[in-house]
Protein backbone atom coordinates (compact mmCIF):
# COMPACT_ATOMS: atom_id res chain seq x y z
CA UNK A 1 0.00 0.00 0.00
CA UNK A 2 2.67 2.27 1.00
CA UNK A 3 4.52 1.85 -2.89
CA UNK A 4 1.06 2.88 -4.28
CA UNK A 5 1.14 5.82 -2.64
CA UNK A 6 4.94 7.05 -3.40
CA UNK A 7 4.05 5.92 -6.63
CA UNK A 8 0.88 8.80 -7.32
CA UNK A 9 3.08 11.24 -5.11
CA UNK A 10 5.69 10.82 -7.66
CA UNK A 11 3.11 10.76 -10.24
CA UNK A 12 1.71 13.93 -9.40
CA UNK A 13 5.20 15.59 -8.74
CA UNK A 14 5.88 15.33 -11.98
CA UNK A 15 2.72 16.36 -13.37
CA UNK A 16 3.17 19.68 -11.82
CA UNK A 17 6.76 19.89 -12.90
CA UNK A 18 5.41 19.63 -16.80
CA UNK A 19 2.63 22.28 -15.57
CA UNK A 20 4.89 24.40 -14.73
CA UNK A 21 7.13 23.88 -17.79
CA UNK A 22 4.31 24.24 -20.16
CA UNK A 23 3.08 27.07 -18.29
CA UNK A 24 7.16 28.95 -18.31
CA UNK A 25 7.14 28.24 -22.55
CA UNK A 26 3.81 29.57 -22.90
CA UNK A 27 5.11 32.82 -21.33
CA UNK A 28 8.47 32.95 -22.56
CA UNK A 29 6.50 32.84 -26.38
CA UNK A 30 4.22 35.64 -25.12
CA UNK A 31 6.91 37.43 -24.30
CA UNK A 32 9.36 37.02 -27.17
CA UNK A 33 6.02 37.88 -29.78
CA UNK A 34 5.93 41.32 -28.09
CA UNK A 35 9.27 41.72 -28.19
CA UNK A 36 9.27 40.79 -32.22
CA UNK A 37 6.83 43.62 -33.19
CA UNK A 38 9.25 46.49 -35.10
CA UNK A 39 9.08 49.61 -33.09
CA UNK A 40 7.22 47.84 -30.35
CA UNK A 41 9.12 48.04 -26.90
CA UNK A 42 6.81 47.35 -24.14
CA UNK A 43 7.92 48.64 -20.70
CA UNK A 44 4.71 46.81 -19.21
CA UNK A 45 3.79 43.17 -19.90
CA UNK A 46 1.49 40.75 -18.41
CA UNK A 47 1.86 36.94 -19.58
CA UNK A 48 -1.17 34.68 -18.72
CA UNK A 49 0.61 31.50 -19.11
CA UNK A 50 -1.46 28.56 -20.25
CA UNK A 51 -4.58 30.59 -19.61
CA UNK A 52 -3.80 32.13 -23.02
CA UNK A 53 -3.85 36.03 -23.71
CA UNK A 54 -1.19 38.22 -22.38
CA UNK A 55 -0.91 42.24 -22.99
CA UNK A 56 1.88 45.01 -22.91
CA UNK A 57 2.19 48.65 -22.83
CA UNK A 58 4.37 50.86 -24.76
CA UNK A 59 3.87 54.43 -23.67
CA UNK A 60 6.46 55.55 -25.71
CA UNK A 61 4.68 54.87 -28.99
CA UNK A 62 1.41 54.82 -27.21
CA UNK A 63 0.18 51.50 -28.29
CA UNK A 64 -0.72 48.32 -25.88
CA UNK A 65 -0.70 44.82 -27.42
CA UNK A 66 -2.15 41.55 -26.99
CA UNK A 67 -1.64 38.22 -27.92
CA UNK A 68 -1.32 34.67 -27.04
CA UNK A 69 2.01 33.45 -28.52
CA UNK A 70 0.81 31.11 -31.12
CA UNK A 71 0.71 34.46 -33.61
CA UNK A 72 1.59 37.59 -34.00
CA UNK A 73 -0.07 40.26 -31.29
CA UNK A 74 -2.37 42.89 -32.38
CA UNK A 75 -1.86 46.26 -31.77
CA UNK A 76 -3.81 49.18 -30.70
CA UNK A 77 -3.16 52.76 -30.67
CA UNK A 78 -4.21 54.30 -27.21
CA UNK A 79 -7.01 56.03 -28.83
CA UNK A 80 -8.59 52.81 -30.12
CA UNK A 81 -8.97 51.23 -26.64
CA UNK A 82 -12.55 52.07 -25.83
CA UNK A 83 -13.21 50.51 -22.63
CA UNK A 84 -12.44 48.15 -20.21
CA UNK A 85 -13.53 45.60 -17.71
CA UNK A 86 -13.00 43.71 -14.39
CA UNK A 87 -14.65 40.24 -14.54
CA UNK A 88 -15.26 38.26 -11.57
CA UNK A 89 -16.50 34.63 -12.35
CA UNK A 90 -17.75 36.04 -15.32
CA UNK A 91 -19.75 38.86 -14.01
CA UNK A 92 -18.36 42.44 -14.51
CA UNK A 93 -17.50 44.17 -11.21
CA UNK A 94 -16.12 47.53 -12.68
CA UNK A 95 -15.95 49.16 -16.24
CA UNK A 96 -14.21 52.59 -17.10
CA UNK A 97 -15.22 54.14 -20.67
CA UNK A 98 -13.05 56.16 -22.65
CA UNK A 99 -14.80 60.17 -21.11
CA UNK A 100 -17.06 59.11 -18.94
CA UNK A 101 -14.93 57.69 -15.71
CA UNK A 102 -16.36 60.09 -13.63
CA UNK A 103 -20.41 58.76 -14.48
CA UNK A 104 -19.07 55.57 -14.37
CA UNK A 105 -17.36 56.07 -10.64
CA UNK A 106 -20.55 58.23 -9.52
CA UNK A 107 -22.92 55.31 -10.74
CA UNK A 108 -20.65 52.14 -9.26
CA UNK A 109 -20.76 53.86 -6.31
CA UNK A 110 -24.37 54.05 -6.23
CA UNK A 111 -24.94 50.58 -7.20
CA UNK A 112 -22.50 48.87 -4.77
CA UNK A 113 -23.62 51.27 -1.73
CA UNK A 114 -26.74 49.43 0.19
CA UNK A 115 -27.72 47.57 -3.29
CA UNK A 116 -24.32 45.85 -2.97
CA UNK A 117 -24.37 45.03 0.71
CA UNK A 118 -27.61 42.91 -0.13
CA UNK A 119 -25.94 41.34 -3.26
CA UNK A 120 -22.45 40.58 -0.71
CA UNK A 121 -25.08 38.26 0.75
CA UNK A 122 -25.00 39.53 4.23
CA UNK A 123 -27.63 39.06 6.41
CA UNK A 124 -28.24 38.65 10.06
CA UNK A 125 -27.69 35.56 10.71
CA UNK A 126 -24.45 34.43 8.43
CA UNK A 127 -22.62 35.55 6.12
CA UNK A 128 -21.76 33.40 2.80
CA UNK A 129 -18.35 34.66 1.02
CA UNK A 130 -18.13 34.46 -2.80
CA UNK A 131 -15.74 32.21 -3.80
CA UNK A 132 -13.73 33.47 -6.64
CA UNK A 133 -12.09 30.92 -9.95
CA UNK A 134 -11.85 33.45 -12.15
CA UNK A 135 -10.40 37.23 -12.54
CA UNK A 136 -10.34 38.63 -15.96
CA UNK A 137 -9.57 42.21 -17.71
CA UNK A 138 -11.57 42.43 -20.78
CA UNK A 139 -10.69 45.45 -23.23
CA UNK A 140 -12.69 46.82 -25.46
CA UNK A 141 -11.41 47.79 -28.63
CA UNK A 142 -11.92 49.74 -31.70
CA UNK A 143 -12.23 46.73 -33.93
CA UNK A 144 -15.32 45.46 -35.54
CA UNK A 145 -13.50 41.67 -36.28
CA UNK A 146 -12.49 41.46 -32.66
CA UNK A 147 -14.68 43.98 -30.35
CA UNK A 148 -12.84 42.99 -27.11
CA UNK A 149 -10.12 41.05 -25.40
CA UNK A 150 -10.23 38.86 -22.14
CA UNK A 151 -6.66 38.71 -20.56
CA UNK A 152 -7.20 36.00 -17.21
CA UNK A 153 -5.04 37.30 -14.36
CA UNK A 154 -6.49 34.27 -12.00
CA UNK A 155 -7.99 30.99 -13.53
CA UNK A 156 -8.01 28.07 -10.84
CA UNK A 157 -9.45 26.47 -8.49
CA UNK A 158 -13.02 27.75 -6.57
CA UNK A 159 -10.74 30.19 -3.74
CA UNK A 160 -11.81 32.05 -1.28
CA UNK A 161 -10.86 35.97 -2.21
CA UNK A 162 -8.44 36.09 0.97
CA UNK A 163 -6.34 33.25 -0.46
CA UNK A 164 -2.74 34.57 -1.18
CA UNK A 165 -3.30 33.46 -4.82
CA UNK A 166 -6.75 35.79 -5.28
CA UNK A 167 -5.36 38.48 -3.55
CA UNK A 168 -2.04 38.35 -5.71
CA UNK A 169 -3.78 38.40 -9.12
CA UNK A 170 -5.91 41.03 -7.20
CA UNK A 171 -3.66 43.43 -7.19
CA UNK A 172 -1.66 42.40 -10.27
CA UNK A 173 -5.59 42.98 -12.38
CA UNK A 174 -6.14 46.62 -10.41
CA UNK A 175 -2.41 47.61 -11.42
CA UNK A 176 -3.22 46.94 -14.99
CA UNK A 177 -6.83 48.62 -14.88
CA UNK A 178 -5.48 51.81 -13.32
CA UNK A 179 -2.81 51.70 -16.08
CA UNK A 180 -5.84 51.41 -18.57
CA UNK A 181 -7.47 53.98 -16.65
CA UNK A 182 -4.70 56.13 -17.35
CA UNK A 183 -4.61 55.21 -21.11
CA UNK A 184 -8.52 56.11 -21.36
CA UNK A 185 -8.09 59.65 -19.94
CA UNK A 186 -5.47 60.98 -22.40
CA UNK A 187 -7.88 61.73 -25.28
CA UNK A 188 -5.01 62.74 -27.41
CA UNK A 189 -4.67 60.35 -30.91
Amino acid sequence: MEVWIIVILAGLAVLGFWINSVDANTKRKQTDGFSSVPGFSPKFVHTAGIDGMAIALDPSTRRVAIGNGSSPPKLFKFSELVSIEILKNGSSITRTNRGSQAAGAIMGAVLLGPLGLLLGGVTGAKRQEEKVDKLTLRLHVSDFDQPFYDVPFFNGPRSKSTSPLVVQASQKIDEWHSRLKAVLSDNQP
